[in-house]
């Protein structure tokens, strides 16, 4: 026979994935703060930085590099935190219509809230998984472009 208990263990596992959720997008949020401000200031400071940068081709090119990695990772970040379809289980109104004449016993019951939990679980999932996957790269391309920032710096002290 299938127990609540039983039931609130698929609860606990479909609120955890959901309580991922929310985490994934307020880090997507920390993300789309972080990578706005540093973009915003490489462009404000380009004016100044760029004719110091001199005639060498290749620091130039590093830091045009280092603004097209923020401008991908600003990209994969609002695909990431971007909207998504969520599966949401256990419409009450739909239940109530469902069972029209006849309420079934507990066992049933139970049984279909867990099919329905285990069902949103697999489809939410893999949504989670590409949004995960989503900010970690493009918090490589934001440590990318951060290194070649730094080596923009590190040569306009150099030349300096």
């Amino acid at each position: 026979m299938v127990t609540v208990e039983q039931l609130s263990y698929f609860q606990k596992i479909y609120d955890q994935e959901m309580d991922r959720c929310g985490e994934l997008v307020n880090r997507g949020k920390l993300y789309l703060s972080v990578v706005t401000l540093y973009m915003g200031l490489l462009g404000v400071a380009a004016n100044k930085v760029v004719p110091n940068l001199g005639d060498s081709g290749v620091v130039v090119s590093i830091y045009l590099l280092g603004f097209a990695l923020f401008s991908i990772a600003l990209v994969f970040i609002v695909k990431a935190i971007g909207i998504y379809q969520y599966v949401y289980p256990s419409d009450p109104e739909t239940i109530l219509k469902s069972y029209d004449t006849k309420w079934p016993d507990n066992e049933r019951f139970f049984l279909e809230r867990i099919a329905e939990l285990s069902a949103a679980f697999k489809y939410n999932h893999p949504l989670n998984e590409k949004r995960a996957s989503y900010l970690k790269l493009s918090s490589w391309l934001m440590v990318s472009g951060v290194i070649c920032q730094a080596f923009i710096l590190a040569s306009l002290t150099y030349n300096q």
